[in-house]
């Protein structure tokens, strides 16, 4: 039953929001992202503590900050994703770029790309 309704309902639904603009699918992922933390607060008591281990020597002020942008762009991450399935090589080229040393030393850039959205790097 749950490969049915992924495979015609879930997937569907994902390609037609990946025609959306990224300007739009960046509006979903802050909207997204108040869900995600303030009022679901996803896996957050974890996420911080985690935070708190790895910073010791950050304020508590300083650990939210962290964590909210961890939070941003793991949902700009999610909506990357989907909009993965029909971006195109124009549209692609335009936010991936790369610099002159870059483009002598392509290990260089395939590291850069692991920062976020590696998937893009492959297109």
């Amino acid at each position: 039953m749950a490969n049915i309704l992924l495979r015609f309902l879930l997937i569907p639904l994902i390609y037609v929001i990946s025609y959306l603009p990224m300007w739009v699918l960046h509006i979903k992922s802050f909207g997204l992202y108040v869900w995600v933390y303030y009022v679901f607060g996803y896996r957050k008591k974890v996420v911080l503590q985690n935070l708190r281990n790895s910073f010791p020597d950050k304020n508590e002020k300083e650990i939210r900050k962290i964590c909210k942008g961890f939070y941003k762009n793991f949902c700009d991450v999610i909506f990357e994703t989907v909009k993965a399935f029909t971006i195109s090589k124009e549209e692609l080229t335009k936010r991936i770029y790369y610099t002159e040393s870059g483009k002598r030393f392509l290990l260089i850039t395939l590291i850069k790309a692991e920062y976020c959205n590696c998937n893009w790097a492959l297109f």
